[in-house]
């Protein structure tokens, strides 16, 4: 196909820091669902101010989104994230770190 219809689908933000709000307002805008993990934020505040779901684990993020959008720094860790595993299965992924 051409593209992808964005309204009404699902986005993933994996790490709700300055660029993955960002990234969360502008899904919104376009009239999509923003669910959102990030360990080291711990007040829910921050993701319901936004109007974002906050999710317990990266497996219940990655498995209820339709696009994913990392914000987490290229580490070993990391690099051994579901994710691959997950864009492998046709969900959209976006990458953004260093």
């Amino acid at each position: 196909g051409t593209g992808a219809e964005l309204q009404g689908k699902t986005v993933g933000i994996h790490a709700y820091g300055n660029v993955g709000r960002l990234v969360g307002r502008k899904a919104k805008a376009l009239g999509m669902n923003v669910i959102a993990y990030d360990p080291f934020i711990t007040d829910a505040v921050v993701f319901e101010n936004d109007g974002v779901e906050q999710v317990g684990s990266v497996e219940e993020l990655y498995a209820a989104s339709d696009f994913l959008s990392l914000h987490i720094p290229a580490t070993e860790q990391t690099n051994q994230l579901q994710a691959y595993d997950v864009y492998a299965q046709g969900c959209y992924f976006g990458e953004y770190g260093s």
